[in-house]
């Protein structure tokens, strides 16, 4: 016996302190308002600060502080020094006059060929459509005739035209064989267009629509900081040429104040998404605040200079449709979305009516729409999606206002079906008449839904649709998300990146958690507990048997090792590990007053004297006895206990309390506590009872303790659960009537 006890004592000392270094090496976090339940969030590392205040990813980095490291680390990656066409570095480069603008313009034929594209292609997706075909084909024609003679803003707008049909394009097309070296080309001629042009100093309109669609072209390869940046600086541009008023309080034409409108609810409408990349919601507010009225539904045809009043709006489909859909969805979000000070007490009852609304307006515009055509087809494909994920995403939003504890009613196996079909929706083939729009997926990956999914394996890695879970987050990663984690990106790239990563890995745990650590090594009968759908599953099992136990604990120790250490900190740097001061975890050890619980007690107190050991026991006054007895030995670790009868619902509930009060969180778990009762008889009925009481005790009890202390473990960053059994839960050998 004293010999097990030592040699789990060391192997509890291990493992003890290398999850306390992995605690250690999380990375500092402050929240600003710890009243607001949204909680505003602030990271330091070193000269570099990253806020977050989207509800959805404050909530999952609060629940999970080892995401901030994926956080901190994100924003220090080295930057490549390599010239890239993603790069925006050079939008206000000083002008080449060795180099007029019009030298990086392209051959007439593929001038006209990429005009084309980006009308097929590009303008009714890039976000709202705000060129004006009959009088914009004449500005681009006649700057491909002859760029040199072209103004430098005429010539700016053409180059993002090209920028933006070359995205559009395959990366290997026999249009352009080097498609990379192509757009590079057409971004020295943007910079250059504006830098000759004092763009920055003395903007136009045209110039505006240029930068424009160049920032919404350019995200499906750069969601780099500086494209939320620049997106501010449109703003400004805009608001410096009176954007933000309507045309008609200006006395502006009828015309001017339309394609104006268009313009400005473009640049409000990307705003308020343009910091999805980063954790934060639009902090402008331009959507709700603005006395610009929406642009109307009209055709091009229907509108030109020199009318002096505009036409009544179409009620069938118009290439404003998609357009004017964009806007009505992004007001309901603009009402809905979580930093909305008015969304936190939003009945259920008010935000089903805001939904209710601008379903039927989204709707009542798709009447007259014609599938069978590509664009229309685009605009009923596009808004039947889009208003799914705006019930989705402001639901979990709305639902995370109301509740500061993460519980069933946001991770619901109902709720991870519905994000499911959102994600398959947006992953299934292909559709050969929607093909040309396909490159447009990555402008906006599905951050919200996916950030869901992926949280919930965190959390609920067994259970129904797990598998459907995982291949959905595959495909999403595979299709629209590889990008991301290249170079420079956000922080919600960074946290679905580091989501899934931990999903992996209590996966893999799930598949070596299943063979029982013991003499016999074929994977054991499953039980209950390893199949409950919202246990945690970092399970490991002590079994306390003469000859299986140096192996068993070796085994044990090493998962442990896996779990808590972090290899890059114990290879980059071993003085330093060994130096590191630790902080130890709450533990709490069930069935602690007496035998191999109290060893365990003994072992990691005497080991790691600055943990905080709680002892549970279901008689107070043996508690108190063992843990005098603990001090008269020279114990010096902070020693609590709580009353803990596992065979007694309302005394688990009762000690979960008791530990959430005083803790706050738990970090270890050891289900030690379990008895055996011997039958009186051969009766059958004494049989039956003896086996029930067994079962009870040693299996539903223990699943039920772990359900219960559940919600504590998840507080911790690095939670861990150890099972401890012995030989007499070995079927073979008792069936063997081998001694144990």
């Amino acid at each position: 016996m004293a010999g097990r006890i030592a040699s789990l004592e060391r192997s509890l000392a291990e493992a003890t302190t290398r999850m306390n270094l992995s605690c250690n090496s999380i990375e500092p976090r402050r929240i600003v308002n710890e009243k607001d339940s949204r909680k505003d969030l602030l990271f330091h590392k070193g000269s570099t600060d990253q806020y977050l205040n989207e509800i959805l990813v404050t909530r999952v980095v609060s629940e999970d502080e080892s995401i901030a490291t994926a956080l901190a680390t994100s924003q220090h990656e080295p930057r490549a020094l390599l010239s890239s066409p993603f790069d925006l570095m050079g939008i206000m480069s000083s002008p080449c006059y060795t180099q007029h603008p019009s030298a990086f313009h392209p051959s007439k034929a593929t001038a006209i060929e990429l005009w084309n594209i980006y009308l097929n292609n590009v303008e009714i997706i890039l976000g709202l459509k705000f060129t004006h075909i009959p009088t914009d084909e004449v500005r681009v024609y006649s700057t491909i005739d002859d760029p040199a003679s072209a103004k430098f803003d005429d010539l700016a707008f053409c180059y993002s035209i090209y920028f933006a049909a070359a995205i559009s394009l395959e990366d290997s097309t026999s249009f352009f064989p080097d498609k990379a070296t192509e757009l590079q080309r057409f971004k020295m001629g943007i910079e250059q267009a504006f830098a000759h042009g004092d763009f920055f100093n003395r903007p136009t309109l045209t110039g505006l629509r240029a930068l424009a669609i160049y920032l919404s072209a350019i995200r499906v390869h750069n969601r780099g900081k500086s494209v939320w940046i620049l997106n501010g600086l449109v703003i400004r541009i805009a608001q410096s040429l009176g954007l933000h008023k309507d045309g008609t309080k200006l006395g502006l034409p009828p015309f001017e104040s339309e394609l104006r409108r268009r313009l400005w609810w473009h640049i409000i409408t990307r705003d308020s998404r343009s910091g999805e990349d980063f954790g934060l919601e639009d902090p402008n507010d331009l959507l709700s605040t603005s006395d610009v009225k929406p642009p109307l539904n009209l055709n091009d045809a229907d509108i030109f200079p020199e009318m002096e009043d505009l036409p009544v709006e179409r009620t069938e489909w118009t290439g404003m449709t998609f357009s004017l859909i964009n806007v009505d969805l992004a007001k309901a979000m603009e009402t809905l979305k979580g930093g909305n000070p008015s969304t936190s007490t939003l009945r259920k009852e008010g935000r089903d009516k805001i939904l209710r609304d601008v379903h039927t307006r989204v709707k009542s515009r798709l009447e007259k729409c014609n599938p069978v055509t590509p664009h229309q087809r685009l605009t009923v494909h596009c808004a039947n999606y889009l208003l799914r994920k705006l019930d989705f995403v402001t639901n979990q939003q709305w639902l995370l206002l109301q509740k500061r504890e993460v519980s069933d009613s946001v991770l619901k196996k109902e709720t991870l079906v519905a994000a499911l079909d959102i994600l398959e929706a947006r992953t299934a083939g292909d559709d050969p008449f929607l093909a040309q729009f396909s490159w447009a997926k990555k402008v906006h990956p599905q951050y919200h839904v996916s950030l869901y999914v992926l949280w919930y394996l965190c959390t609920k890695p067994q259970g129904p649709h797990v598998e459907r879970a995982w291949r959905a987050i595959d495909s999403i990663f595979e299709q629209e998300m590889a990008f991301d984690f290249i170079g420079c990106a956000g922080a919600k790239p960074a946290v679905l990146k580091a989501l899934r990563t931990k999903a992996e890995t209590r996966r893999k745990n799930l598949d070596s958690s299943s063979v029982r650590v013991g003499c016999n090594t074929e994977p054991a009968a499953s039980t209950e507990l390893e199949h409950m759908e919202d246990s945690l599953t970092f399970l490991e099992g002590f079994n306390f048997d003469d000859e299986v136990f140096e192996n068993g604990v070796t085994v044990v120790v090493t998962a442990l090792q896996n779990h808590f250490l972090k290899s890059e900190v114990r290879k980059s740097d071993p003085l330093a590990y060994k130096a590191m001061n630790i902080e130890m975890a709450t533990i709490l050890v069930t069935g602690a007053n007496r035998g191999i619980g109290f060893a365990i007690v003994q072992a990691i107190a005497t080991r790691l004297p600055s943990s905080t050991i709680v002892l549970g026991s279901r008689k107070k006054g043996a508690a108190q006895e063992a843990i005098e007895s603990l001090i008269d030995s020279g114990i010096k670790t902070k020693l609590g206990y709580v009353d803990l009868d596992i065979e007694n619902d309302a005394s688990i509930e009762a000690a979960v309390a008791t530990l959430e009060q005083e803790y706050g969180k738990l970090d270890v778990l050891i289900n030690n506590a379990g008895k055996v009762e011997q039958r009186s008889s051969d009766d059958l009925a004494d049989i039956r009872a003896a086996s029930n009481s067994c079962y009870n005790n040693l299996i539903t009890s223990n699943a039920i303790v772990t359900h219960a202390f559940g919600k504590l473990l998840r507080k911790s960053s690095e939670p861990r659960i150890i099972m401890i059994s012995s030989a007499r839960g070995s079927m073979a050998r008792t069936n063997n009537k081998e001694p144990v």
